[in-house]
C-alpha cells in the first residue's frame, strides 16, 4: 500500500500546473486514510467500500474536523483512486463518493460599487503614504491578483506604456491589463511618492513599506482596514473582498468567464463559476429592491 501511495506523489510531481502546497495537501490526506485503512485492518486500497468512506467521514466529524475539510480529504481520496484504477485496475467504484453528502459552498463576498467608489475617493493623495495606498489597491482591484502577488511585484514587472502587470511565479497566463485610472495613480505614486520613501533604502521592490523595506501581507491588510474605516465603509472589506468584488462586478458588467478564470489564476473554471452566481445573486436583489413598493 505504501509503494501505490510513493507512485501517486511521483505522478502529482509530474503534472506541472500543481504546485507544492497542492501536492503536499494531497499527500497528507492519502496518508490519513492510509493509516485508518491500517487501523481498521485493511491490507488493501481495493477492499474500499461505500460504508468504508462513511465509516471515515463519521470519525473525522467525531475528530472535529469541519464538513468542508472532509470533503476536500474525501476529493483527494477519490483522485488517488482514479489513479488507482487506471494503474492496477483495482476495480473501485469510485462513484460511491458521490452518494456522500455534499457541501454547498458559500458564495463570495464582495462589496458593491458604490462602497469601492468610497474607499477610493478616501485616500490622501496630498501624502507619500496616500498615493502609494492608492495606487496598491488600485492595482489589486483592477487585476484581481493575489495580495502575495501584489507584494512581490518588481519594478521591471510593470508596464506603463502598455497599461499591464506580469506576474513572473504565476504559471499560464501571467500578463494583466489594468485601465487608465490605476495607470493614472501608479504613475502619482512613481513620480511624487516612492522616490522620496526608497531615497535611503534604493529597492526594485514595486510597493514599499514607509521604511522603503517590502511590504508584508499583515501590512497590507492593516492597511485596508484603516483606510476602509476612514471611508466610512460599511461593508466587510479586505484582500480577499477586494478580489472577490473585482471578478463580480467585471461579471455584471459583461465580461467573459474564461477572461475572468485567466486574470485571476484559477486552473478549474468552476472556481471562477462561483463568481458568476454571486453576480446572478447581486442582480436578482438589485432588479427586486428597485422595484419594490417600499423603496419608493
Amino acid at each position: 500500500m505504501k509503494n501505490q501511495i510513493s507512485e501517486f506523489e511521483k505522478y502529482l510531481k509530474k503534472n506541472n500546473k500543481l504546485s507544492k502546497n497542492t501536492i503536499d495537501a494531497y499527500m497528507t490526506d492519502i496518508h490519513q486514510f492510509f493509516d485508518y485503512l491500517s487501523e481498521s485492518g485493511f491490507s488493501s486500497f481495493s477492499d474500499i467500500t461505500n460504508a468504508v468512506l462513511l465509516a471515515y467521514c463519521a470519525k473525522m466529524q467525531s475528530k472535529g474536523i469541519s464538513k468542508a475539510s472532509i470533503l476536500r480529504k474525501l476529493s483527494s481520496i477519490k483522485k488517488f483512486y482514479g489513479y488507482l484504477n487506471i494503474k492496477y485496475n483495482t476495480g473501485v467504484d469510485i462513484g460511491a463518493f458521490e452518494d456522500l453528502p455534499k457541501h454547498k459552498k458559500s458564495l463570495p463576498k464582495y462589496v458593491s460599487t458604490q462602497e469601492i467608489n468610497k474607499l477610493f475617493d478616501s485616500f490622501d493623495v496630498n501624502t507619500h503614504k496616500g498615493l502609494r495606498d492608492k495606487a496598491m489597491l488600485e492595482l489589486l482591484y483592477a487585476t484581481g491578483m493575489k495580495v502575495s502577488e501584489l507584494i512581490s511585484l518588481k519594478l521591471f514587472d510593470l508596464s506603463l506604456e502598455k497599461m499591464e502587470v506580469t506576474l513572473p511565479d504565476r504559471d499560464g497566463y501571467n500578463t494583466l491589463p489594468y485601465p487608465e485610472s490605476t495607470m493614472r495613480a501608479i504613475k502619482e505614486y512613481l513620480t511624487h511618492a516612492r522616490p522620496v520613501i526608497t531615497k535611503n533604502h534604493p529597492s526594485d521592490i514595486l510597493f514599499v513599506n514607509l521604511k522603503g523595506e517590502g511590504m508584508t501581507r499583515q501590512g497590507f491588510w492593516k492597511i485596508i482596514k484603516e483606510q476602509a474605516d476612514k471611508a466610512g465603509v460599511t461593508e466587510e472589506i479586505n484582500p480577499n473582498t477586494l478580489r472577490n468584488s473585482f471578478a463580480v462586478h467585471l461579471i455584471n458588467n459583461g465580461a467573459d468567464v474564461l477572461d475572468i478564470k485567466e486574470m485571476m489564476g484559477h486552473s478549474d473554471i468552476s472556481t471562477t463559476q462561483a463568481y458568476f452566481e454571486a453576480a446572478k445573486s447581486e442582480k436578482l436583489r438589485r432588479r427586486v429592491t428597485t422595484k419594490h413598493p417600499r423603496e419608493h
